[in-house]
């Protein structure tokens, strides 16, 4: 939701924050993991981290 709302709606990560009911600081949190996330699994796909539930 955040890599959409950021890079899809081009929200910033202060109206992330306000939308998800999360201080933009978490926002910011979330972002930086997910991209290693991303990052990791363009990388090499078999050894991507499984999927949030």
């Amino acid at each position: 939701m955040v890599l959409l709302l950021y890079y899809g709606e081009g929200m910033t990560m202060r109206e992330i924050g306000q939308t998800l009911d999360v201080s933009e600081s978490r926002v910011c949190q979330l972002h930086s993991k997910l991209l290693i996330r991303l990052r990791a699994t363009l990388k090499d796909p078999r050894k991507a981290p499984p999927a949030a539930a």
